[in-house]
C-alpha cells in the first residue's frame, strides 16, 4: 500500500485509462495498526464479469506501451513479479506437479530457457481480469497496483492469456505490442505462473480464472 501511495501518482499521470487517485494517505493508529488509503472510485465492471472485446487487443497494448517505461533506480522491486523466471522455478514447478498439469510444463520450461530481460521497466504486476475495469467492452481502468515494480515487462504481457478469451484478441494484443520472441516466450511462462497460483489460491473466483487461463495456454 505504501508503494502504491508513493509511486502510482508518478506512473498514472501519463496513462490513458483511469486508476485510483490518492485522496488521503492514512497513518497507523491504535484503532487500525496499518497504513490505509482513501482513493477515488474507478467506474466500470471488472473484466471477469464483463469481458473485453477482442478488438480491444490493440488498445490494451497501447496502455502497456505507455506504462512500460524505464523505472528509476529507486523504483520498488517485487520478489515475485518482474523477476527472472528462475527465481520462481521451485514454486511454479511444485504447483504444476501438485495439479498434474504436465501439458503446461513445456511452456514454463521454454520461458526459463529464454534470455532474461535486459532492462527494468515499470509494471502493474497483477493484470488478471479482476484488476481490469471495463466499460462497454473497452478497457477504461486498472486497479490494485500493490504489486507495481520495476522489472521484466513479460510479467504484464501474460495478460494476453488472462484478459482475452479468444485467440483473436490475444493475437491482436501481441501484434500491437510487438514483444520480442524472448518476451513472448517469457510472457507465456508468466501466464503459467499466474494460472497455477490462482488455481491453488483457495478463492473460488480466482480458481475459475486460473482454470480458464490454463485451458487457453493448453490450447496453443
Amino acid at each position: 500500500l505504501l508503494k502504491e501511495q508513493r509511486w502510482l501518482p508518478v506512473v498514472a499521470e501519463r496513462l490513458p485509462v483511469s486508476v485510483p487517485e490518492l485522496v488521503h494517505a492514512g497513518a497507523r493508529s491504535e484503532s487500525f495498526p496499518y497504513p490505509w488509503s482513501l482513493v477515488t472510485w474507478v467506474a466500470g465492471t471488472t473484466a471477469d464479469l464483463t469481458p473485453l472485446e477482442a478488438e480491444q487487443g490493440s488498445a490494451v497494448a497501447a496502455v502497456l506501451r505507455v506504462l512500460h517505461r524505464p523505472a528509476p533506480e529507486d523504483a520498488p522491486t517485487n520478489p515475485v513479479r518482474g523477476v527472472p523466471l528462475e527465481a520462481r522455478r521451485a514454486v511454479v514447478e511444485a504447483r504444476l506437479a501438485q495439479m498434474g498439469m504436465r501439458e503446461l510444463v513445456p511452456l514454463w520450461r521454454e520461458g526459463l530457457d529464454a534470455p532474461v530481460a535486459e532492462e527494468a521497466l515499470w509494471l502493474h504486476g497483477d493484470l488478471h481480469p479482476r484488476n481490469a475495469v471495463v466499460t462497454a467492452g473497452r478497457l477504461t481502468g486498472l486497479i490494485d497496483w500493490g504489486d507495481m515494480a520495476g522489472g521484466d515487462p513479460a510479467t504484464d504481457l501474460a495478460c494476453a492469456w488472462m484478459l482475452f478469451d479468444s485467440s483473436r484478441g490475444r493475437t491482436a494484443f501481441l501484434e500491437a505490442y510487438g514483444p520480442s520472441d524472448a518476451e513472448r516466450v517469457r510472457a507465456r511462462a508468466w501466464a503459467v505462473n499466474f494460472a497455477s497460483a490462482l488455481i491453488l489460491s483457495g478463492d473460488p473466483k480466482h480458481e475459475r480464472l486460473g482454470h480458464a487461463f490454463a485451458a487457453r495456454l493448453s490450447g496453443e
